[in-house]
């Protein structure tokens, strides 16, 4: 584990909202990179909302773009969108 690790409170939240929410909506509620608040939750065995990949904003789309053109990896691209490095793969495949 790099980061700090997850509070009590954190967990809670992280249990109460992934069946109904994105990690990158958790993780801009907990100011957490949504890459850990992901792993939070796969860690955990939680269900997460079923629509994660499915809520692929325009403005993801652009940035991802505009970050493929400088040839970043796709961890380096997750980084400084704020998503996971699968959903980042994931709009890459689907979009560009």
């Amino acid at each position: 584990m790099n980061g700090k690790p997850f509070t009590d409170a954190e967990i809670r939240t992280i249990k109460r909202m992934a069946p109904n929410h994105t990690a990158s909506e958790i993780a801009k509620k907990l100011n957490r990179p949504a890459s850990s608040v992901h792993n939070a939750i796969t860690r955990r065995n939680l269900d997460i909302s079923k629509n994660e990949y499915h809520q692929v904003k325009t403005s993801e789309i652009k940035l991802i773009a505009e970050l493929s053109l400088q040839e970043m990896s796709a961890s380096e691209m997750a980084v400084i969108a704020n998503i996971p490095v699968r959903r980042c793969n994931y709009i890459r495949a689907k979009y560009l």
